[in-house]
């Protein structure tokens, strides 16, 4: 079919010619949409599993073994990932989201939060 279509032998503007075109559209895009579908699915899982396991890391409940930052590290080199933002632009981000929290808690709060980032060791050793 294709080979007559490209070369003329059969009417483009034909009415069966057009359906049947319509149809192999109609296909092709309800597959790939599937397949949109299923890599989104797929993504959603994939940051959920990730988010539990920064929570998990974060809380001092797991580590991640070398094993695991060479793969990180890879995969990063892979999709060519760099941080964006400079030193600048993360301090301001960091006095925003302690100005919101300061707002949004009563002041014993605020005073816990704070002691819990001033005893953290990693924080301290970007200081």
């Amino acid at each position: 079919m294709a080979d007559h279509l490209r070369n003329d032998h059969i009417p483009i503007a034909d009415p069966a010619v057009i359906a049947y075109r319509e149809r192999i559209a109609q296909r092709d895009g309800e597959a790939a949409e599937e397949a949109v579908e299923a890599a989104a699915d797929y993504l959603e899982l994939a940051r959920l599993v990730v988010g539990q396991v920064a929570q998990r890391v974060a809380a001092g409940e797991s580590a991640p073994s070398v094993r695991d930052g060479l793969t990180a590290a890879r995969l990063l080199s892979e999709l060519d990932v760099s941080p964006s933002f400079d030193q600048e632009e993360i301090m301001t981000g960091f006095v925003e989201y302690l100005q919101a929290t300061k707002a949004e808690t009563d002041p014993e709060q605020f005073d816990r939060i704070i002691g819990r980032l001033e005893a953290s060791p990693v924080l301290r050793s970007l200081s």
